[in-house]
């Protein structure tokens, strides 16, 4: 007979946003009157710029006429695309090639199908805290124990903390996956140079793989500050890279477009297996990147800018933020 997956057992609650969204309605319809202000997800506030629309129509156009129909699209992505998407990681000092991206279907789904490549038994680490789906993902595929206090066991938690800058050291004993976000969700704290080698060191010394989440790369103003981790000598080895267009750009509506996203991959070392010498970096929504039109990102969009390492401010505004929509009773 067919089984459950009885690592969703474990599970301590719900997905943490509809948890938030529940705790909210709870709370509003015993304090009547009262206003909550709404941080639980970082959605999109802005209309679609004029550039994606018109990637859209062309796309729809295309396929509305036999001498552009084109069926399925190339297994790892269109040509051009893929060149476009290199091209802007080499201009932030990351070398990447076109042959090196595959065209996938979304930096969210990534997040969490990117460990199924990995053995059961990885120990993994993550940031406290953590964007959820890190975690659960890995709950799911068996990779924890049971939750206890909050924590679930066999989990490395690296703690982010006022203290240390809200960004962590490496882990003090061997892990196999690390998972990284800069700029961060939730704390909006952003990493270093420095504090990324560390990193890289580390996951080359161990064989260890780093995923690492750059989402929000594109409200980093300073030039001093990475844009991914392939700015970093050596992370090319050990390192996943996840990254999105979508918030930034208003377009978080068309989850369900597969054309609007894109990412990329490059393998390094053996083409056997699974190893630390495979890496893959993600970009969804890379369609207008093809005529050089995406805009910069509107200034309202994310309410944790990361200007500069030193916005401890905003990073514990975003976590005194996040710890108490999850308090609410």
């Amino acid at each position: 007979m067919a089984k459950i997956n009885a690592n969703y057992d474990k599970l301590a609650t719900g997905y943490l946003f509809p948890e938030i969204a529940r705790r909210t309605g709870a709370f509003l319809e015993s304090h009547p009157g009262v206003e909550v202000m709404r941080l639980g997800i970082g959605d999109t506030t802005e209309p679609i710029v004029p550039a994606v629309l018109e990637g859209l129509r062309l796309g729809v156009d295309k396929l509305g006429k036999v001498e552009t129909y084109s069926g399925y699209g190339a297994s790892e992505g269109i040509d051009p695309l893929r060149e476009a998407i290199a091209a802007q990681y080499r201009e932030h000092g990351a070398e990447v090639n076109a042959n090196e991206i595959f065209v996938s279907d979304g930096a969210k789904s990534d997040s969490a199908n990117i460990q199924g490549i990995f053995a059961t038994a990885s120990v993994v680490a993550v940031q406290d805290p953590a964007y959820p789906v890190y975690v659960d993902s890995n709950v799911i595929a068996g990779r924890t124990g049971n939750p206890t206090d909050g924590a679930y066991e066999g989990l490395v938690y690296m703690p982010c903390t006022e203290e240390n800058g809200f960004f962590p050291a490496v882990p003090e004993e061997k892990v196999d996956l690390i998972y990284l976000c800069s700029p961060n969700n939730p704390t909006g704290a952003v990493a270093t140079k420095e504090q990324l080698a560390t990193f890289v060191e580390y996951a080359r010394v161990h064989q260890a793989v780093i995923i690492y989440d750059s989402a929000y790369a594109a409200y980093i103003t300073s030039p001093d500050i990475p844009r991914s981790i392939f700015e970093i000598a050596g992370a090319r080895e050990c390192a996943i890279e996840i990254n999105s267009f979508s918030s930034h750009q208003s377009a978080s509506g068309f989850n369900d477009h597969s054309y609007r996203r894109c990412h990329l991959f490059r393998r390094t070392g053996p083409t056997q297996g699974n190893t630390p010498g495979q890496t893959i970096f993600c970009l969804r929504f890379g369609y207008r990147l093809l005529s050089g039109t995406i805009p910069k990102a509107h200034p309202k969009r994310f309410d944790c800018r990361c200007h500069c390492v030193g916005g401890v401010h905003a990073a514990t505004r975003a976590w005194a933020r996040y710890r108490s929509l999850l308090d609410l009773k």
